[in-house]
């Protein structure tokens, strides 16, 4: 027999079921202990960790242009040294603002990390996840890299989705200079759509997935170029969201 308690007191599982998951009733750091015993007596093991709320934020039609400053509602930043993740206004592919990561500030090996709302994908099945951004490679032997990376269970674990070399993502957008980079024009902007990505089904069947662009300077050199993320869109392709960005329509409540 098995049964699972937390530092609440609540019991979690039921001793005579196969384990399958486990629902916390309160977020943040919390103690849990597993005991299994049978006739010859018991063994206990002690686990620290961390509770998030599992909910669903984005639940349909959704697009993020990036237009106010600050990080998004619902969004968060992990910058691991110096200049990480920023709101400006330098470029846009939508509107005037996007977010933007100045490379010719990061050092070697940086890693600097946006996570998205999690996203309701089971109850939204005809839906595509797509983004845009721009980019411009220092040299042509900078190894910068960016990687959409998506987890079934709330950050504990994570799988690259979308994984993008400097090599790609300059070709067709900045391509290679060592003047800090600004897209000129919308045909700089490159478009991904997600869903077209092989490990995007580990994800079609979630009620809570959850979505972040890692990017890793380069792991020799550092202070290479910028990149630009802009209109982060999750939405069926024929939706309401669809027309009012096609006819440039401004809806307001009433």
């Amino acid at each position: 027999t098995y049964a699972w308690t937390g530092d609440n007191g609540a019991i979690i599982a039921n001793p005579s079921a196969s384990l399958t998951s486990i629902t916390f009733p309160t977020q943040g750091v919390t103690t849990i202990t597993l005991t299994v015993s049978n006739g010859q007596g018991s063994s206990t093991k002690v686990r620290t960790v961390t509770v998030l709320n599992g909910t669903p934020v984005i639940t349909g039609n959704y697009f993020e242009s990036f237009e106010s400053p600050g990080v998004p509602i619902n969004w968060s930043i992990i910058n691991t040294q110096g200049i990480g993740w920023d709101q400006t206004s330098i470029a846009a592919k939508d509107g005037s603002g996007s977010y933007f990561l100045d490379g010719t500030q990061s050092q070697f090996a940086q890693v600097d990390v946006l996570v998205m709302p999690i996203m309701d994908i089971v109850n939204n099945p005809s839906n595509l996840l797509t983004f845009s951004y721009a980019y411009a490679r220092q040299t042509s032997t900078h190894n910068d890299k960016l990687v959409l990376q998506g987890s079934l269970d709330c950050g504990g674990t994570w799988t690259d989705v979308v994984n993008l070399s400097a090599a790609t993502m300059a070709s067709g957008s900045g391509g290679v200079t060592s003047t800090p980079y600004a897209p000129a024009s919308a045909a700089e902007w490159k478009d991904v759509d997600v869903t077209t990505y092989p490990y995007w089904f580990n994800f079609t069947n979630s009620p809570s997935a959850l979505f972040r662009f890692v990017f890793t300077e380069d792991p020799t050199n550092g202070m290479g170029n910028r990149l630009f993320i802009d209109a982060v869109n999750f939405q069926n392709p024929n939706g309401l969201n669809e027309l009012t960005k096609n006819y440039r329509l401004n809806l307001f409540p009433n």
